[in-house]
């Protein structure tokens, strides 16, 4: 990939020939952490209907113990649902007629993150997933999948019970929505080791400037364009400057005369066409979120992880892995 030269010639993106889409992350790993579950199983995710997942989700779920919490939208009257492709909104709908009467299932007005959470015995785990679960999704390959330690595990128990009782306004039940109410009870959790952003929570931005404060050696960032996140786009910009290694990876709709003058920096620029996790790799730490398609407003908020060691170390992998596999480069 290269930026513009000095000259007349409009900078443009040009797909890779060679790009190949990455594998999806997903329905693997959450089959196999489904399996140590006995007690309770929470999913939460914008749509619901990829065919691993109803695999793991069935076998567990209704055959014996565990109860089953689930907060996903609601299903659309004209089968395109939400801001999915028809196909994955059918499947999604299938899966809410399927399902309904065997598991708990609420419309959250505010929770928009996907988590896999199970408690079996006195262990709680999850999973933390920056896409969401339906079918035929697009950019599906770049999103992200973390594993969860307790405490973050125990944070979002908390966070989405209070999402489920508290912060829903419809329920599935007898093959379709009907209204629901606050249960009153259950108190907005207080978070420590997990991150809660959205315009009455903390700032995402700010959150990652302040990651960039220092002196940082190698970064990577997925997600932050100059249009979506310009300040955290001209801190990279600046950094890159200085002499550290920078790498970004931007959807399409972001200009491509901001790209190739990224580049001219010195940044390894790498363009999708469609949106993808939010991540920024910061030295050996990793800031972890939704992609920008599910950034929150009004009242709602979104989960971030900020993470180090071994995971920190795998999200930059990926993300090195996405930057060499460029699906656009600027020309």
């Amino acid at each position: 990939m290269s930026g513009g030269k000095n000259g007349t010639k409009t900078p443009e993106w040009v797909p890779n020939p060679r790009y190949r889409p990455p594998d999806p992350p997903h329905a693997g790993r959450i089959t196999e952490m489904l399996e140590d579950a006995d007690q309770v199983v929470a999913v939460s995710t914008p749509l619901l209907g990829d065919a691993g997942i109803e695999l793991a989700v069935e076998p567990y779920g209704w055959r014996d113990r565990p109860r089953h919490y689930i907060l996903t939208s609601a299903p659309s009257p004209h089968g395109r649902g939400g801001d999915g492709p028809a196909e994955g909104a059918r499947r999604h709908g299938e899966f809410l007629k399927a399902f309904g009467e065997e598991a708990l299932i609420r419309v959250p007005t505010r929770f928009r993150s996907s988590v896999v959470l199970f408690r079996s015995g006195r262990s709680k785990g999850g999973l933390f997933y920056t896409g969401d679960m339906g079918a035929g999704r697009p950019g599906e390959g770049h999103e992200l999948l973390v594993e969860l330690t307790r405490p973050e595990a125990s944070d979002l128990l908390s966070v989405f019970r209070w999402a489920f009782w508290e912060g829903a306004t419809h329920e599935y039940a007898g093959g379709g929505l009907t209204d629901c109410r606050p249960l009153g009870k259950v108190e907005f959790p207080r978070t420590e080791s997990v991150r809660l952003f959205g315009p009455r929570h903390a700032s995402l931005s700010n959150e990652a400037v302040k990651m960039l404060d220092g002196n940082p050696q190698a970064v990577a960032s997925a997600g932050f364009g100059w249009g979506s996140d310009p300040e955290v786009a001209g801190r990279l910009r600046e950094i890159s400057r200085q002499g550290a290694r920078v790498s970004m990876v931007v959807g399409l709709a972001e200009s491509a005369r901001r790209a190739a003058e990224a580049v001219r920096d010195g940044i390894y620029v790498a363009g999708l066409t469609e949106s993808c996790a939010r991540v920024l790799v910061v030295d050996s730490c990793a800031l972890v979120t939704v992609g920008a398609g599910g950034r929150s407003s009004g009242d709602a908020f979104e989960i971030g992880l900020v993470i180090g060691g071994r995971r920190a170390a795998g999200v930059k992998k990926t993300l090195n892995e996405w930057v060499k596999n460029f699906q656009y480069g600027i020309a």
